[in-house]
């Protein structure tokens, strides 16, 4: 390049090379777009599963307490009992 600029055959390779960048920042980009999809995939179904886990938690949660509450009424039940069966016997 002395002063004269570039021939028809340097013009083509440039002008090639942004055509093969332009493919390869399209090729970026689309899977770009689709990694972001299956995450938003992978994500949803993280979510679901925590949230199943979540109510499965909340379910043991109230069963125990029902059981909580159906022993203590069985144990006050059993101490009236002992009770009405020991001062009735003296």
């Amino acid at each position: 390049m002395s002063g004269e600029g570039m021939n028809s055959d340097q013009i083509a390779q440039v002008f090639g090379s942004l055509a093969r960048i332009e493919q390869k920042i399209d090729s970026a980009a689309t899977s770009l777009t689709q990694h972001v999809a299956d995450d938003k995939e992978v994500a949803k179904a993280l979510f679901g599963r925590i949230e199943t886990l979540q109510l499965s938690h909340a379910k043991q949660k109230g069963a125990l307490t029902v059981l909580g509450t159906v022993g203590s009424m069985l144990g006050a039940g059993v101490g009236y009992l002992i009770e009405r069966w020991t001062v009735g016997h003296h």
